[in-house]
């Protein structure tokens, strides 16, 4: 199973996987797939948004190639 760990700028910053917002907070995050078969390519899109003290929404995104086994950080 592939997991994945997403480092982001600020902790309250709202992560999605997929298009499903993730319930944890924190400034590293972890996602760990079901179970995928071996020697296929998988795609994830990783979704970040968060806002900036001067009130500037901030999203930032990333299209992930996966394979099962993999172990992936991402920096957001």
């Amino acid at each position: 199973m592939p997991q994945v760990h997403v480092s982001l700028r600020v902790t309250d910053a709202t992560l999605s996987f997929q298009g499903e917002a993730m319930d944890e907070s924190g400034a590293v995050r972890e996602f760990q797939s079901p179970p995928l078969e071996e020697g296929r390519n998988y795609t994830y899109d990783l979704r970040a948004t968060w806002t900036t003290p001067e009130g500037q929404e901030v999203v930032r995104t990333r299209h992930l190639t996966v394979r099962a086994g993999d172990h992936l950080t991402v920096d957001l």
